[in-house]
């Protein structure tokens, strides 16, 4: 992005995430200071978005609290919580060299004396779910793991004394890109002379779920621009190279610039390159020299880990098929037998999950595993939450929890690897009280911060759930049905690519629709 709409965005993250900065009597302008005995003199940022060191200095008035809350739980005082700057069934910390904080309740009385000048380091870091707190001056260390069910994404710092003497200054940005562009910069110059130079910066960043590719940090205030660019199809079926028939999923390969659609009506798979007018068929019914290997009904496709094989839901004859792009004499490309397979997903080790809407469960498979283990659901057709009842699309994020779109639960559940049951992240247990739940999902995805995007039946609308919300908010598509550039007919399955572009397979419309994020 340009140098100026990067500080516009660096100042959002700030305002949005609530990272408190001085107020204006704290503040010299003349000497350009900080007036405060209590500063965070240090900071930097890692490869994970949340990973970040403070070092606080100074603290040597009041009992001052650090550590942090869920932005979406608010301060609600409650019996039994450790202070006022703790009311917070969310709040994870420290009083300083005096208790430990967890859920807004006081645990463990430490046996320290209280702080004298003392200079403290207090790092979160979301990937392992974990606060750390060293004294720099003793060197003594602890630390906090955070209950994610409790306290779930975004967090927001948190502090208090009751002096207010304690500020946090923090940057969201790595003085390493600064000085990167800087000396990009100055390199293109000598290169180029006088010639005029435009930099940009690119964002490290690390992503919350492995099917989340994109390099753009969405959360709950990315907006998409209303009228979507139709990127394969047209609002008429049919079996051309330029027509699609009821799609059900696309895939996008940004590497090699293309999209793979599963062509579900026409019974074929079809490559189609970032702005042709038309698609290839990669695989059909019938394939020419392959009478025996028949497509019927293909309802999701991926790439493996290498890219070298399609990895197709074959709905209609029950199996997961694999298919090389580079050989046409494979031998025999059914992966797996006698599956009624729906979602497919698979995660950063190249493992592959399926859905299996018949048996109500969710299997990953190692490679050359024919029989998988069941990762949630097995339990027989319910709606417990150790049950499913016809899973559809399915997500897995980083941490190889599975999120699944519990089609006749009316709800989206999670299983975190190695779970014996789920937990409900929207909506199912609202749906009587709220009129805009989303009844039947079909497709749910998960952006940066946990907020899933989710398509239902009979709706023309994609939805984002934030976390402990009771109600979705529409973020794409109107609620009458059409075939304008701001409508959609019974979406299907959902996908981000990387640049944060929203991918809606708009079956009623044989269609593929792209909504651009709006940077503005």
């Amino acid at each position: 992005m340009k140098i100026r709409t990067f500080f516009h965005w660096l100042y959002k993250q700030i305002y949005d995430y609530n990272l408190f900065i001085p107020d204006e009597d704290e503040y010299d302008e003349i000497n350009d200071n900080i007036i405060d005995p209590a500063t965070a003199v240090r900071h930097q940022r890692y490869a994970t978005r949340l990973y970040i060191p403070l070092l606080i200095s100074e603290v040597d008035k009041g009992i001052p609290f650090l550590g942090i809350r869920s932005r979406s739980i608010p301060l609600v005082p409650r019996e039994g919580s450790a202070g006022r700057h703790c009311d917070s069934p969310s709040a994870y910390g420290w009083l300083i060299a005096y208790a430990i904080i967890h859920n807004g309740l006081l645990r463990t009385e430490l046996q320290s004396k209280r702080p004298d000048g003392d200079i403290y380091t207090l790092t979160l870091d979301c990937d392992q779910r974990r606060l750390s707190l060293i004294n720099e001056n003793t060197n003594e260390q602890r630390e906090i793991e955070v209950d994610i069910h409790h306290t779930p994404f975004p967090w927001c710092l948190f502090e208090h004394s009751r002096k207010r003497k304690l500020i946090w200054i923090i940057c969201l940005l790595i003085f390493n890109v600064v000085i990167a562009a800087a000396v990009t910069t100055t390199v293109l110059l000598n290169k180029t002379g006088k010639e005029k130079t435009s930099t940009e910066i690119t964002i490290p960043t690390s992503t919350t779920s492995e099917q989340l590719n994109s390099s753009v940090i969405i959360n709950h205030n990315t907006k998409w621009k209303q009228n979507a660019i139709t990127v394969a199809g047209r609002p008429a079926y049919g079996n051309q190279s330029n027509e699609l028939y009821g799609p059900s999923i696309v895939y996008v390969d940004d590497d090699n610039h293309c999209i793979y659609i599963a062509d579900t009506q026409n019974d074929r798979i079809v490559r189609w390159e970032f702005g042709a007018d038309k698609g290839e068929i990669v695989q059909r019914k019938n394939q020419p020299g392959n009478p025996e290997n028949i497509l019927n009904k293909p309802i999701d496709v991926l790439l493996d880990k290498e890219k070298k094989f399609l990895i197709i839901c074959n709905f209609g004859n029950r199996q997961v098929m694999k298919w090389s792009l580079y050989s046409a004499n494979q031998v025999d490309p059914v992966m797996i037998r006698v599956i009624p397979c729906w979602g497919l997903a698979m995660d950063n080790n190249g493992d592959l999950y399926v859905s299996e809407w018949e048996k109500h469960q969710v299997r990953r498979f190692y490679e050359g595993d024919r029989q998988g283990t069941v990762v949630a659901g097995g339990n027989g057709q319910g709606n417990q939450f150790n049950q499913l009842n016809q899973p559809h699309y399915i997500f897995v994020d980083k941490d190889h929890s599975v999120y699944i779109a519990d089609y006749m639960n009316n709800r989206v559940m999670k299983w975190i690897k190695n779970a014996v049951q789920g937990s409900l992240i929207a909506p199912g247990q609202v749906f009587n009280e709220n009129p805009n739940s989303s009844v039947q999902p079909i497709s749910v995805i998960v952006d940066h911060v946990g907020n899933i995007y989710v398509s239902s039946k009979d709706s023309h609308q994609i939805t984002r759930w934030s976390p402990g919300e009771i109600e979705g908010t529409t973020v794409v598509g109107e609620e009458e049905s059409g075939s304008g550039p701001t409508q959609l007919i019974n979406p299907q399955a959902l996908l981000f690519d990387g640049q944060g572009n929203l991918y809606v397979a708009d079956s009623g419309n044989h269609r593929i629709q792209k909504f651009v994020i709006d940077r503005d």
